[in-house]
């Protein structure tokens, strides 16, 4: 049987926010592919953002819009050199788990509200089986993965592959992801320990520490009745 391995990027797999990182990348970085207008654009809806006079997702808009006008190509050398920035930020305790679910037969996904333009790159770069992220192109439906969203961007995968929801493992440390916990056989909680408890207290699922998950191992973890 087949599980499913869901697995957040910022906090969980690695350490920082990504999407802040990107920010100063595209900003500042000698390698980014935007024009001097391009990077005033992105420090002005930064700041815009620091002083919240604009939604976190309005600045995540503005900036996808910028990276959207270079040629395809460009981007996608763009996105490749900034994964592979990203991955001196690896948490190993939560890498070295997902690679060991992946070696024992699970699909792992990674599932994140950071923008596809580096995410699936990224995904592609640590061995991901697939990845789902927010949407490159900004349109009328547009929305970050995050929260209900990426819940129910989660649970449509698992239905197309014919998984059931006690054959899900979730990895994540954000309080946003209840809904996909909600809804997960087993969760991984790779945030605060101290935060542990009231993750447990808000749900009706399952949520283990990453120290707990790492003692019982990839083969415990996808055991037969171990999750769910």
């Amino acid at each position: 049987m087949t599980r499913l391995a869901f697995v957040d990027l910022d906090g969980t797999y690695v350490r920082s926010n990504s999407f802040h990182r990107w920010l100063k990348y595209l900003a500042f970085s000698p390698e980014t592919p935007l024009s001097p207008l391009g990077r005033g654009v992105v420090l002005a809806h930064t700041g815009l953002r620091a002083a919240r006079l604009i939604s976190h997702a309005r600045l995540k808009a503005a900036v996808l819009g910028q990276v959207a006008q270079l040629p395809q190509a460009r981007q996608a050398i763009s996105a490749a050199a900034y994964a592979n920035a990203l991955a001196d930020d690896i948490a190993e305790p939560v890498r070295q788990l997902v690679v060991q679910l992946r070696s024992a037969g699970a699909r792992t996904v990674l599932a994140t509200a950071a923008p596809g333009n580096y995410a699936h790159a990224f995904a592609k770069a640590q061995g991901f089986d697939d990845c789902l992220a927010t949407a490159e192109t900004i349109g009328p439906d547009w929305h970050e993965l995050l929260g209900p969203h990426k819940a129910a961007a989660c649970r449509d995968y698992a239905a197309r592959l014919g998984i059931a929801a006690e054959d899900i493992i979730a990895f994540t440390d954000h309080r946003d992801d209840l809904p996909l916990i909600g809804q997960s056989g087993l969760t991984i909680w790779c945030g605060p320990a101290d935060q542990l408890p009231s993750i447990q207290s808000s749900t009706s699922a399952r949520v283990i520490g990453l120290p707990a998950a790492a003692a019982v191992g990839e083969r415990g973890l996808l055991a037969k009745g171990t999750v769910g």
